[in-house]
């Protein structure tokens, strides 16, 4: 699919996967990217439409930030690390930017005292969801979120293990990623996941 803006900004191209095999790269542009914009569909499509997940570069992880602008229900944003062999692991989690502000937000930092700190440059993805549909690994939840404004490292039973899938479900509508520190991604588009993995079988 081409791009939908010739612009700083991001509209979601058909449909945006909910794993790292699937996430829509935004492509054909350089430079900072100020916005995403999409929308889950819940269960308007055959297999359902409850996450979408997007490949970004943070080119400067001191003013990195990643905010839900706008959303017309009660989302949940993720980050990821894919620079590891074998998927993605999670690194961050937001419910609630405040008390009384459901739209999540985090920088490059964890606040529930696990001490995540993202500070190498690099592709992650971004993960966005509805209330209450979180990240699982192999071994149970990446995330536990105590509290709705911490932002969470990768504290749940399954947090040291690659991501796989989602708990299902959850709210649904449109949405708006605002980012500072990011730019559109180095990554290869999902399509060559594969031919990556084979190559690195390989060598």
């Amino acid at each position: 699919a081409s791009p939908v803006l010739a612009g700083p900004d991001w509209i979601e191209t058909n449909d945006a996967g909910s794993t790292l095999g699937t996430a829509q790269a935004p492509s054909g542009l350089v430079g900072s990217i100020n916005t995403i914009s999409g929308v889950l569909q819940g269960g308007t499509l055959l297999v359902g439409d409850y996450e979408d997940c997007y490949i970004i570069r943070i080119a400067n992880p001191s003013t990195f930030s990643c905010t839900i602008s706008n959303a017309n229900f009660n989302a949940q944003l993720f980050l990821f690390n894919i620079s590891l062999p074998g998927g993605a692991y999670g690194l961050l989690a937001n419910d609630d930017q405040a008390a009384g502000n459901n739209k999540p937000r985090f920088q490059n930092f964890s606040t529930d005292g696990t001490g995540v700190l993202v500070d190498l440059p690099g592709d992650y993805m971004i993960g966005v969801t509805g209330f209450n549909n979180d990240p699982l690994s192999l071994t149970g939840p990446i995330f536990n979120q105590v509290t709705p404004i911490e932002v969470s490292g990768p504290d749940g039973v399954g947090g040291f293990n690659r991501h796989i899938g989602w708990t299902g479900g959850g709210e649904f509508g449109n949405y708006v990623i605002t980012l500072t520190g990011a730019e559109f991604p180095s990554f290869p588009s999902p399509g060559t996941l594969p031919l990556v993995a084979f190559g690195g079988l390989v060598l």
